[in-house]
């Protein structure tokens, strides 16, 4: 078996800098990619396993894509400002920063460092998938001149240095994106923390319409006056522009309708929708055929979708639209600790 690692201390902490240079990213690989152009292939769980390596060994040995550098070269110091999601053991370390002495403008840095994957899964594999496809999806977003307009206005892709555990004399390569910092929370932030009774019912509704939306594609968005819905964590996202993607760009140029998508999704977005959507499948379904259908802005299904009435189980109740109801007063009114609410 693998060596169990050594409990390697996480060198992102608030106060610490990092002195950062842009990179060229490679091109996406994984997951709806061409594996004929990956650079290697990922080694598997078992091979790691009983190759009897530690993580740092294995990063050593496996190191990270080499790609040729930028024709101009920038710099930065990164000041890291506060963590947002950074701990062992996850992909990616996530870091609110700021760039130099303006720490009136924050960002966000999206490390992908292979020392602190899930370990022994090929982790600088992982690393370059994840940065690759995060990259491309921000550099195409931006060629589209969509840049910060439904995702966080993008800062480009670097490069820094760590010192090797136990050998600070080597160096060793970390990649990371530099998104723009936005306040705020995420919809799963907002449900989990059971804070969806601060949001009406009708403005629910219409953060979901915006999310999906953005979702299949921004540029056919409505004009919503509330609130902002922005979309970020690109790492399973493939570019089908890019030569390597094994799925063809679409003739269509009006993107599929997201009742396709968001058919099945009654469960995953339940504790955020409003009443009757949230318990009754068939009203759920109401929304999206009302919103979507006959959209002209979205495209009929395609070879990846079958016309709505396919989906539909013959035991499955019609849909039925609804307009949503007022929350009940124990959804408006969170008890407090000790309390009940009536």
């Amino acid at each position: 078996m693998y060596h169990r690692p050594v409990k390697l201390e996480l060198p992102y902490k608030p106060g610490v800098e990092l002195f950062i240079r842009n990179h060229t990213p490679p091109q996406p690989f994984g997951a709806g990619y061409e594996r004929e152009f990956e650079p290697r292939r990922c080694i598997s769980i078992y091979h790691i396993e009983h190759s009897r390596v530690s993580q740092l060994e294995w990063c050593l040995n496996n190191p990270l894509i080499e790609t040729t550098p930028p024709k101009v070269e920038k710099t930065h110091n990164l000041h890291i400002l506060d963590k947002i999601a950074s701990k062992r053991s996850r992909r990616t370390q996530v870091l609110k920063c700021c760039l130099g002495s303006e720490k009136d403008k924050v960002f966000v840095a999206k490390i992908f460092d292979p020392l602190f994957g899930e370990y022994p899964e090929d982790v600088t594999f992982l690393a370059d998938v994840g940065y690759s496809r995060e990259a491309a999806a921000y550099e195409e977003i931006q060629k589209a001149g969509m840049d910060g307009r439904y995702t966080p206005k993008y800062y480009g892709s670097w490069t820094f240095g760590l010192p090797t555990p136990n050998n600070d004399s080597q160096l060793r390569p970390v990649r990371m994106v530099l998104p723009e910092f936005l306040s705020g929370m995420t919809m799963f932030q907002v449900m989990y923390k059971q804070l969806t009774f601060h949001i009406s019912p009708e403005d629910r509704l219409k953060i979901l319409a915006e999310a999906f939306e953005i979702d299949r594609c921004g540029q056919n968005m409505q004009n919503y006056e509330y609130p902002k819905v922005m979309l970020f964590d690109f790492n399973i996202v493939y570019v089908t522009s890019r030569p390597n993607c094994s799925r063809p760009s679409p003739l269509e140029p009006r993107p599929a309708k997201p009742l396709y998508s968001f058919w099945f999704d009654f469960e995953e977005w339940r504790l955020f929708a409003p009443r009757p959507h949230k318990s009754r499948i068939e009203f759920w379904r109401g929304w999206l055929l009302k919103l979507w259908a006959h959209n002209p802005d979205y495209s009929d299904p395609s070879d990846d979708f079958k016309p709505w009435e396919e989906y539909q189980n013959p035991n499955d109740p019609p849909p039925i639209f609804m307009e949503p109801e007022p929350d009940p007063p124990h959804d408006i009114c969170p008890p407090a600790a000790g309390s009940s609410c009536h």
